[in-house]
Protein backbone atom coordinates (compact mmCIF):
# COMPACT_ATOMS: atom_id res chain seq x y z
CA UNK A 1 0.00 0.00 0.00
CA UNK A 2 2.81 2.73 0.68
CA UNK A 3 4.68 1.60 -1.87
CA UNK A 4 1.43 2.43 -4.42
CA UNK A 5 0.88 5.32 -2.66
CA UNK A 6 4.10 6.65 -2.96
CA UNK A 7 3.91 5.77 -7.13
CA UNK A 8 0.73 7.35 -7.61
CA UNK A 9 1.59 10.74 -5.69
CA UNK A 10 4.70 10.53 -8.10
CA UNK A 11 3.18 9.76 -11.30
CA UNK A 12 0.39 12.94 -10.37
CA UNK A 13 3.17 15.02 -9.35
CA UNK A 14 5.15 14.20 -12.43
CA UNK A 15 3.31 12.97 -15.26
CA UNK A 16 0.72 15.15 -16.08
CA UNK A 17 -0.18 13.20 -19.16
CA UNK A 18 -1.22 9.63 -16.89
CA UNK A 19 -5.30 9.64 -17.03
CA UNK A 20 -5.26 7.93 -13.77
CA UNK A 21 -1.84 8.00 -11.28
CA UNK A 22 -3.85 5.49 -9.06
CA UNK A 23 -4.97 2.86 -11.80
CA UNK A 24 -1.48 3.07 -13.02
CA UNK A 25 0.35 2.55 -9.75
CA UNK A 26 -1.86 -0.05 -8.96
CA UNK A 27 -1.08 -2.10 -12.15
CA UNK A 28 2.81 -1.40 -12.02
CA UNK A 29 2.31 -3.05 -7.96
CA UNK A 30 0.48 -5.72 -9.39
CA UNK A 31 2.79 -6.71 -12.72
CA UNK A 32 5.50 -6.70 -10.29
CA UNK A 33 4.26 -9.02 -7.39
CA UNK A 34 2.96 -11.42 -10.00
CA UNK A 35 6.50 -11.42 -11.68
CA UNK A 36 8.37 -11.86 -8.51
CA UNK A 37 5.88 -14.46 -7.06
CA UNK A 38 6.04 -16.57 -10.35
CA UNK A 39 10.03 -16.44 -10.10
CA UNK A 40 10.03 -17.47 -6.38
CA UNK A 41 7.97 -20.22 -7.07
CA UNK A 42 10.19 -21.29 -9.59
CA UNK A 43 13.08 -20.56 -7.58
CA UNK A 44 11.60 -23.07 -4.60
CA UNK A 45 10.61 -26.04 -7.35
CA UNK A 46 13.68 -25.85 -8.42
CA UNK A 47 15.12 -26.01 -4.97
CA UNK A 48 13.01 -29.10 -4.34
CA UNK A 49 14.28 -30.53 -7.36
CA UNK A 50 17.78 -29.83 -6.36
CA UNK A 51 17.55 -31.24 -2.55
CA UNK A 52 16.03 -34.70 -4.33
CA UNK A 53 19.37 -35.32 -6.17
CA UNK A 54 23.12 -35.87 -4.61
CA UNK A 55 25.32 -32.44 -4.58
CA UNK A 56 28.75 -32.72 -6.52
CA UNK A 57 30.71 -30.26 -7.56
CA UNK A 58 29.61 -30.53 -10.70
CA UNK A 59 25.93 -29.51 -9.64
CA UNK A 60 26.93 -26.67 -8.13
CA UNK A 61 28.25 -25.44 -11.45
CA UNK A 62 25.22 -25.82 -12.91
CA UNK A 63 23.46 -24.20 -10.33
CA UNK A 64 25.08 -20.98 -10.83
CA UNK A 65 23.63 -21.41 -14.62
CA UNK A 66 19.94 -22.25 -13.56
CA UNK A 67 20.03 -18.90 -11.18
CA UNK A 68 21.64 -16.80 -14.14
CA UNK A 69 18.84 -18.27 -16.44
CA UNK A 70 16.08 -17.81 -13.57
CA UNK A 71 17.51 -14.18 -13.47
CA UNK A 72 17.49 -13.36 -17.43
CA UNK A 73 14.44 -14.59 -17.07
CA UNK A 74 12.89 -12.72 -14.30
CA UNK A 75 13.92 -9.29 -15.69
CA UNK A 76 12.73 -10.19 -18.84
CA UNK A 77 9.53 -10.55 -17.88
CA UNK A 78 9.42 -7.94 -15.69
CA UNK A 79 10.35 -5.85 -18.73
CA UNK A 80 7.74 -7.37 -20.48
CA UNK A 81 5.34 -6.32 -18.03
CA UNK A 82 6.27 -3.17 -17.97
CA UNK A 83 6.20 -2.34 -21.62
CA UNK A 84 2.80 -3.57 -21.53
CA UNK A 85 1.34 -0.58 -19.13
CA UNK A 86 3.85 1.46 -20.81
CA UNK A 87 1.97 0.63 -24.13
CA UNK A 88 -1.80 0.59 -22.45
CA UNK A 89 -0.83 4.25 -20.75
CA UNK A 90 1.45 6.15 -23.70
CA UNK A 91 -0.71 9.68 -24.48
CA UNK A 92 -2.40 9.12 -28.08
CA UNK A 93 -0.28 9.82 -30.79
CA UNK A 94 -0.94 13.10 -32.30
Amino acid sequence: DEVERALTEALAETAPDVPDPRLLAALAVAAYRAVGTGTVARLLADTDTATEDTATEDTATDGTAADDALAEDHRLRLTAAFDALDRAFAPPAP
